[in-house]
């Protein structure tokens, strides 16, 4: 069991972060910036430490670097295609997993939308919108709908219209050096969530 940061975390939201680990017994975090990685290692010694995509690793300077800082994986960046990452030269000892399914949040913010349709009375702390709760969505000119939540902080995460899908290309990662494939669930119907799995069941790379 992982806890999962929030990208954006200022300096009193640490405390939550507190908390929350003091409160459950967990295995790991999976940071989602650099201080949440100084943070954990200055003061929860031995805990396992992965990053998250949107630390947006890229190339093996920023992997290996990664693991100098003392991380023990790190999650690629959703842009890099087959081809960078067969190119990937960095040391076995550092755990790699790839999103090979899943929305990607394309926006953190402050704003809450529901302003505009006064759902929203700006009390941020007491909010009545359960946190990752994805029943609302934005949509664009295109008719295009974008599935939006509160994160664990009260802001607003807005995600990608299309979830990245990479069912069709799994045989190309037989010879790529990942620990894990992952799979991210936001507002997927359960009967959805099954055939997603069972799609990916046969590959032992699955997180």
């Amino acid at each position: 069991i992982f806890i999962r940061t929030p990208n954006i975390i200022k300096d009193k939201e640490f405390s939550l972060i507190n908390n929350a680990l003091e409160s459950n017994k967990v295995d790991g975090i999976l940071a989602g910036d650099l201080g949440m990685v100084r943070f954990i290692k200055e003061n929860y010694k031995g805990l396992k430490i992965v990053t998250d995509m949107t630390l947006n690793y890229f190339n093996s300077v920023s992997i290996n670097q990664a693991k100098e800082l003392g991380v023990e994986g790190v999650t690629l960046s959703q842009e890099m295609d087959l081809r960078a990452m067969e190119s990937l030269d960095i040391s076995p000892e550092i755990e790699v997993e790839c999103i090979v399914y899943g929305r990607t949040p394309v926006m953190t913010t402050s704003y809450c939308p529901l302003i505009n349709l006064n759902y929203c009375d700006k009390r941020c702390e007491k909010c009545q919108q359960p946190s990752y709760n994805h029943s609302w969505s934005l949509k664009d000119e295109k008719g295009f709908s974008f599935p939006i939540s509160r994160d664990a902080l009260g802001r607003t995460v807005i995600y990608n219209s299309h979830p990245i899908f990479m069912g069709d290309k799994l045989d190309n990662f037989e010879n790529l050096i990942f620990t894990g494939l992952r799979i991210d669930i936001t507002d997927e119907p359960i009967d959805a969530i099954t055939k997603i799995f069972e799609m990916y069941s046969n590959t032992a790379y699955i997180n």
